[in-house]
């Protein structure tokens, strides 16, 4: 058996907390360049039990599609750009690039054969795709990928969706502080527990720094914990 290091060091992480147990992604590519390697991504990360949005199949009719769109965005963990010789002729490919940057997302770049990378894009983590890595060694829009292509994208994505987890923890952690000292209050910042917000000594709240949109499951285990907290002796 061979062993799955990425998953395994999410798995851990995601034991303790701190990373969260639904793991999400975004596609952001050009239709006329890549639509069946797109499929496949769906397919590959869908059996890693990632949550996938894809256009085309994660907006329902009649959804205003660019609320849905920002709204998803601000709920995943990672981003997987296909920077594909027409990508950027899309202004969603622009626009959903820029989204991830103000979110802090982490980035995964698939750049296609004979292509430099995009400019602007040199901060996220990239994987220079040759034809070696198409079935049919053309990388045309019809082409697809190969098994072994597939399995090095799945893996790097784990290792970027990791990376970036904290500094978008910390970023969110950033602008609660700020907000805070604006409103004349002390933040008390711990690497796991609640942030405690104190005025003039007297602790006042506690805030979660949450990474996403939290859901009603993630909030009742955050309240329980805080529960368990406040029952435990002082002297603890």
């Amino acid at each position: 058996q061979i062993w799955d290091c990425e998953r395994i060091a999410t798995d851990i992480l995601r034991a303790f907390r701190l990373t969260r147990a639904q793991r999400q992604l975004f596609i952001s590519y050009k239709r006329s360049d890549c639509l069946p390697v797109v499929g496949q991504l769906f397919d590959w990360f869908s059996r890693r039990g990632f949550r996938i949005f894809w256009d085309t199949v994660s907006v329902d009719a009649g959804d205003d599609f660019q609320r849905t769109l920002w709204g998803r965005m601000a709920d995943v963990d990672l981003l997987v750009f296909l920077d594909t010789p027409n990508a950027l002729g899309s202004k969603w490919v622009h626009q959903e690039l820029a989204r991830a940057h103000d979110l802090g997302l982490g980035v995964l770049q698939l750049v296609w054969p004979e292509r430099t990378r995009t400019a602007g894009t040199e901060f996220s983590d990239f994987i220079p795709l040759s034809m070696d890595h198409f079935e049919n060694r053309t990388a045309l829009p019809d082409d697809r990928l190969n098994v072994a292509a597939l399995d090095e994208i799945c893996r790097a994505a784990e290792h970027t969706r990791v990376r970036s987890l904290p500094a978008r923890r910390w970023h969110v952690i950033s602008d609660l502080v700020d907000q805070a000292e604006a409103a004349g209050l002390d933040a008390v910042v711990h690497p796991v527990e609640p942030i405690e917000l104190y005025k003039q000594q007297k602790k006042v709240a506690e805030v979660v720094p949450f990474v996403g949109v939290p859901d009603a499951f993630s909030m009742h285990q955050e309240e329980m914990e805080i529960a368990k907290r406040w029952s435990l002796p002082k002297s603890l």
